[in-house]
């Protein structure tokens, strides 16, 4: 019997040591998390959302109703454009685009259509249209986001209406080619200012999937843009307009507020994480989901299977989590100071090479090389140990798209006052320099590099303007792609191109001979 009495003290003994040891692990890695952030804080670092919230929208600026009724009404569109987006400059090889508002039909991605057919879906939609054209007016989007409760709490994606936004710049698209097609540059002009003003009206949002979704509308805007600039017929005034909001728009900083109350959030998120097992599990049941929308096989878990997520879940909430959550915190540091540096540094190049080592050191890696792949990664089967840091993957992708923006945004810039130099003195000037200061503040620069764009003013008046492309190698304006045996690409911006030439017009779809 007392053999019994010993054995069992010392499993009870055994068993309380364990239990001590785990609990004392569990709060010193919780203090050691604490007192980083209690550095981040003394650094000057905003940890809170509280901090981070935007600032309100003033009642006078403020557009979120005139948007959501446009937006209504154009919900409930069933015309060609809400199930195909119309076509403007359409790249037909590298650095020639096809000015589509000039062709003989109406191009869509999957469709073609007549003009009178478009002219008829447009205006079928004019009183949305004439309401989104108030925004250039009040350019404030504020939809009452409850920021302080996190993703997941009364703050879900479609308090955004990023799904709407977009869908009216597509509308907008369409009526701006359709206005160019008949020669109404004036209503073509007040078409792009609004896409433009609804761009800059998102910079407020402040989550980094809405920075991504108002790059791809500038995308759009930068189409037109480069349509606007082949017709004839738009005033200097019109063009100093279009610059003006151009300029004002700034992703480099719409990024850094994204990025700071991301972090700000994924604390929020993450101590109901560690409050709720339910909480975690729903996270895997949605990532289980999204795998499944994106093609994986359906899922079935084995009553195994439960158990040990269930065991992992516990492990995560007590220990696991928190070596991630400093992973993360540092790896969102370094995208910080990525884009700190791009505010000051002006160089691509520069700040993702420091951005690519540092978070190589956090172990932090393998960063997909274009945006399916950047959405694929979100929804892979996550390891336990990475739950929370493996999103700093993600999000380092948006830099790559960030570069895209701000290339495309300050070509069109250039574009845009040279255009202005050509009416005002009949002629491109020999040199960007010229534009300065009557056109431009300072010359635009390469966000690759950092310095100027590059511009050769050629034989017959017209001119080359370029950006050396991600590679960093100036190729004297070759637009060709490094891997001439692939496709070539669509995208003007191509990752694979030798330099990013601003492209020049062609009056219809031509054979390659031909270019």
């Amino acid at each position: 019997m007392r053999q019994r009495h010993k054995i069992l003290l010392t499993l009870g003994v055994m068993l309380a040591s364990v239990a001590l040891a785990a609990g004392l692990y569990h709060w010193h890695l919780k203090a050691v998390n604490e007192a980083y952030m209690a550095q981040l804080v003394t650094q000057g670092e905003p940890m809170s959302l509280a901090q981070v919230l935007p600032p309100p929208v003033p009642p006078s600026e403020n557009s979120a109703d005139i948007f959501l009724r446009a937006a209504e009404m154009l919900n409930a569109d069933a015309s060609l454009i809400h199930s195909n987006d119309v076509m403007a400059m359409l790249l037909v090889a590298p650095g020639k685009a096809l000015v589509c508002s000039s062709q003989p039909l109406a191009l869509g991605y999957e469709s073609t259509n007549t003009w009178g057919e478009l002219a008829c879906a447009v205006e079928n939609n004019h009183s949305s249209l004439d309401s989104l054209r108030l925004i250039v007016r009040h350019p404030g989007l504020d939809f009452k986001i409850n920021y302080l409760h996190g993703m997941g709490d009364s703050m879900e994606f479609t308090n955004l209406h990023l799904g709407e936004l977009k869908k009216a710049g597509g509308y907008l698209t369409a009526a701006a080619v359709l206005a160019l097609h008949h020669g109404h540059i004036t209503n073509a002009v007040e078409h792009q200012r609004t896409l433009l003003a609804l761009i800059f009206a998102m910079k407020n949002q402040r989550f980094v999937i809405s920075e991504l979704v108002r790059m791809a509308m500038l995308s759009s805007a930068q189409k037109i843009n480069w349509e606007i600039l082949q017709a004839a017929g738009p005033t200097e005034s019109q063009l100093a307009w279009l610059q003006s909001d151009w300029e004002r728009l700034d992703f480099i900083q719409g990024c850094l507020d994204a990025l700071i109350a991301d972090r700000a959030a994924s604390e929020v998120i993450l101590k109901k994480w560690r409050q709720s097992a339910a909480l975690v599990r729903a996270h895997f049941e949605l990532e289980k989901q999204g795998r499944e929308k994106m093609g994986d096989p359906t899922e079935f878990a084995s009553p195994l299977e439960k158990n040990t997520v269930i065991l992992k879940v516990f492990l995560w909430q007590q220990w696991w989590s928190y070596p991630d959550e400093m992973r993360s915190l540092k790896g969102y540091n370094v995208l910080l100071d990525t884009a700190r540096l791009l505010a000051t540094n002006e160089s691509f190049r520069v700040a993702i090479g420091s951005q690519q080592a540092q978070l190589a050191s956090l172990e932090i890696t393998n960063i997909p090389d274009d945006i399916i792949a950047l959405t694929h990664s979100f929804f892979v089967q996550s390891d336990f140990h990475c739950i929370l840091s493996k999103s700093i993957v993600s999000l380092a992708g948006t830099f790559d798209r960030l570069l895209i923006a701000e290339t495309t945004r300050q070509m069109t810039i250039a574009a845009l006052a040279l255009q202005r130099f050509k009416l005002a003195q009949g002629h491109f000037p020999t040199q960007l320099a010229e534009l300065v200061p009557a056109y431009v503040t300072s010359i635009p620069r390469d966000p690759v590099d950092g310095q100027p764009l590059r511009y050769r003013l050629l034989a017959d008046g017209n001119f080359l303007l370029y950006s050396v492309g991600e590679n960093g190698v100036d190729d004297g304006g070759n637009p060709a792609r490094a891997d001439r045996d692939s496709d070539k690409s669509m995208n003007w911006l191509d990752r694979q191109n030798l330099d990013w030439v601003w492209p020049q017009p062609v009056a219809r779809p031509a054979l390659p001979k031909d270019l």
